[in-house]
């Protein structure tokens, strides 16, 4: 027999619970199948030989794929020699009430099996009491031992965590056996099993390195193993077939494929997270049903290959939660809630009504960069924490950036509304740039973007008669916008930064500068070029702003500051209000010309030229020609002193002027 070793307490009472005094010394076993008595040396254990005999070719192959399944876990190899000769032997004795093993040991009877008729009787598929029977006492044969016999386990001392345990759920009796339903036995070692075998044998790496994909079906026990080195189960679909087991995979990319089923799934790929199919749950007795269908396997000691990558939804309303990996994220079907935790996630909402969170649902400034496909359907979308890469179709979407220097962009449909929060429902840290692009038809729509922290680029592009606004918020901003449709109205709000709007508006459209700073509100480019002949109204509120005009009949306000003011094409309306300008740093008009009129304060229309009424009687002005310019002097408040000033640069003829009353 092989040597042994002792073992040592992990000061985990879930795996102390599961782990015996001794293990193999060596890490490659042999196994055979006895067929009588003469298999089996002088004076052993018990007297079992006497009565044994050949076990069945079924059993045989349940234990041949029980050994495979610890080989798959740990560092294990088995290599299965005559029965006489092995290191661990496995025999059936009719009078052997359900089955044994012997803990490793240098006796002649250590880490031999013995099986009975009661579990011979009842069959061995996958799935069901033989089968799980043949993981349980090989795990015997490689020194693990029962959980509920430790009265310390904790978690463990249940099926859905160890098939080392007899407690069918937690708080289950021992004295009444198994209550689990037939083919709702565990078909593989589950967690604890599998961390405290790789415990004392360390953990397989090699088990399916590569790129793997696990595909489970309705009617089915196992998942097909899609990869070079396997092929499906080849099992037989069954109407009570339940999935009950955990995955453990040694590397590569991997994916949990969940396309065959439309009903609502729980993922959850984090290290013992449980999946839930919506379907096929083992019934455990009274009442009692397992966490979920599928378990991910605990990491061992923190080496993250063995982690599952990607999952693919169904049909239905699924829950997806990645874990520390990149993952990749596809809800596939149906209104799905997507959760990209750590890492740099792709999170897809595909068709349907979508929640979609890149990072852990909080804005986590250590978050990575995730890429989140909005799909098809009405989305709601939260970058959180890292620089994202956002994308939203044809539905009524909203999008969240978070933290980070997001790129946002969205497609819209006619008849939809979109809300872009740029750096999510509050500002970004300033030094955080921001880009949106939207794209599209707006019409009988509405589009609302919001950049609010950071120097963002908010770029829309949309055909179609709908709603456009724009708010630039904290920082630099540039915002262009071009909308082509006649019947399209556009509010912008460049925010309170040093801001560059660009404007090609058919339709009617208001332009707010922001509040102090200096914003050039710049519509020269787009709207002449583009023939554009919509009203437009621009304000450039506080700073030395620079407002230009379309070829429409524009109103244009440059508030507070010295500003520049450019009205284009058209019979363009300059306003000025009380306070807003004074003598020493007044505004200035580019291209005043016939049909332009000043309004200060939005009194009747005085058409005159040279000197206007009296000074001192009332509200007054006084144009006087400069070289080739007009300067324009106002009293607003009816003082006596004109306080507001206004330069018509190359132009000297009569000025349209609008006074209060």
């Amino acid at each position: 027999m092989p040597a042994t070793i002792a073992t040592n307490a992990t000061g985990r009472p879930e795996l102390d619970s599961l782990i015996t005094d001794r293990i193999w010394a060596v890490k490659n076993l042999t196994f055979g199948f006895t067929t009588s008595a003469p298999d089996y040396p002088a004076g052993y254990g018990q007297g079992e030989p006497n009565g044994a005999a050949p076990l069945t070719a079924a059993g045989q192959d349940a234990f041949r794929a029980a050994l495979t399944e610890w080989a798959r876990v740990a560092q294990l190899g088995f290599t299965e020699t005559a029965g006489a000769a092995a290191d661990l032997r496995i025999g059936f004795n009719a009078s052997t009430p359900t089955a044994f093993a012997y803990f490793p040991s240098t006796r002649g009877e250590g880490g031999d099996v013995w099986v009975g008729s009661y579990v011979t009787d009842r069959g061995f598929e996958r799935g069901g009491y033989g089968y799980m029977t043949a993981i349980h006492e090989l795990g015997h044969s490689l020194g693990l031992e029962h959980p509920h016999e430790s009265g310390n386990a904790g978690i463990a001392d249940q099926v859905a965590y160890s098939v080392m345990s007899y407690r069918s759920f937690p708080g289950a009796s021992l004295d009444v056996g198994y209550t689990i339903a037939p083919t709702s036995f565990a078909s593989s070692p589950m967690l604890y099993d599998i961390l405290a075998m790789q415990t004392l044998y360390g953990a397989n790496y090699a088990n399916r390195a590569g790129d793997t994909t696990y595909r489970w079906a309705p009617g089915f026990t196992d998942a097909a193993v899609l990869d070079t080195a396997e092929g499906g189960t080849g099992a037989t679909a069954r109407a009570d077939a339940r999935v009950f087991e955990t995955i453990w995979d040694g590397g590569g990319r991997d994916t949990y494929d969940f396309t065959a089923y439309a009903t609502a799934l729980r993922v959850d790929l984090s290290p013992g997270g449980w999946t839930y199919l919506g379907q096929q749950l083992a019934q455990l007795g009274a009442g009692q049903t397992p966490p979920g269908n599928i378990a991910s396997a605990f990491l061992f000691n923190g080496d993250t290959r063995s982690l599952i990558e990607n999952a693919l939804g169904g049909a239905g309303a699924d829950e997806i939660r990645g874990n520390i990996a990149d993952n990749r994220l596809d809800g596939n079907l149906g209104n799905d809630t997507i959760y990209g935790a750590a890492g740099s996630d792709v999170v897809i909402g595909s068709d349907g009504n979508d929640l979609l969170f890149g990072g852990s649902a909080v804005n986590d400034p250590g978050d990575a960069a995730d890429i989140l496909d909005g799909g098809a359907g009405n989305d709601t979308i939260y970058g959180n924490g890292g620089n994202d890469t956002i994308s939203a179709w044809t539905g009524n979407d909203l999008v969240y950036g978070g933290y980070g220097q997001d790129v946002i962009r969205a497609q819209m449909v006619a008849g939809a509304r979109t809300d872009i929060y740029a750096g999510g429902a509050f500002a970004d840290p300033a030094d955080l740039a921001d880009r949106v692009e939207v794209l599209g038809d707006v019409g009988g729509g509405q589009i609302r973007v919001y950049g609010n922290g950071g120097n963002d680029s908010l770029d829309i592009r949309v055909s179609g008669a709908g709603r456009i606004e724009v708010y630039g918020g904290v920082g630099d901003n540039a915002v262009l916008v071009q909308a082509s449709n006649l019947g399209s109205q556009v509010l912008i709000v460049a925010g309170t930064g040093g801001d560059r709007v660009d404007l090609a508006a058919a339709g009617s459209a208001t332009v707010i500068g922001g509040g102090g700073g200096n914003n050039p509100v710049d519509g020269n480019d787009t709207v002449d070029a583009g023939g554009s002949t919509g009203r437009l109204t621009l304000y450039g509120d506080g700073g030395a702003d620079r407002l230009i005009g379309g070829s429409g009949d524009d109103t244009i306000s440059g508030g507070m500051g010295a500003d520049t003011l450019t009205g284009g094409g058209g019979a363009d309306v300059f306003v000025f209000m009380r306070g807003e300008t004074v003598q020493s740093s007044g505004d200035t008009i580019t291209d005043f010309g016939a049909g332009d009129r000043l309004d200060f304060g939005g009194g009747a229309v005085a058409a005159a030229s040279g000197t206007a009424a009296a000074q001192g009687v009332g509200p007054s002005y006084l144009t006087t020609l400069s070289g080739a310019n007009t300067l324009v002097l106002a009293d607003l408040d009816g003082d006596g002193l004109r306080e507001t000033a206004v330069t018509l640069l190359g132009f000297a003829g009569a000025v349209s002027v609008g006074m209060v009353a």
